[in-house]
């Protein structure tokens, strides 16, 4: 029985890179967007940045 980490677990192991290539390859963006108030928002994901038009809090 080994006792070298590396070899337990997993029979195959493959590279960072090349398992997020395989992601991006089977996944599609969809390009649905749509319009809720902040009450609705909640456990959704944004369509684009948004940005405070002034600091908030208005101090360090």
């Amino acid at each position: 029985m080994s006792h070298d980490r590396r070899e337990s677990g997993f029979k195959r192991r493959t590279r960072v890179e090349e398992a997020l290539a395989t992601l991006l390859d089977d996944i599609e963006p969809h390009d649905r967007v749509e319009t809720v108030s902040l009450g609705e928002a909640d456990g959704r994901v944004l369509a684009e940045p948004v940005d405070a038009p002034a600091p908030v809090p208005s101090y360090d």
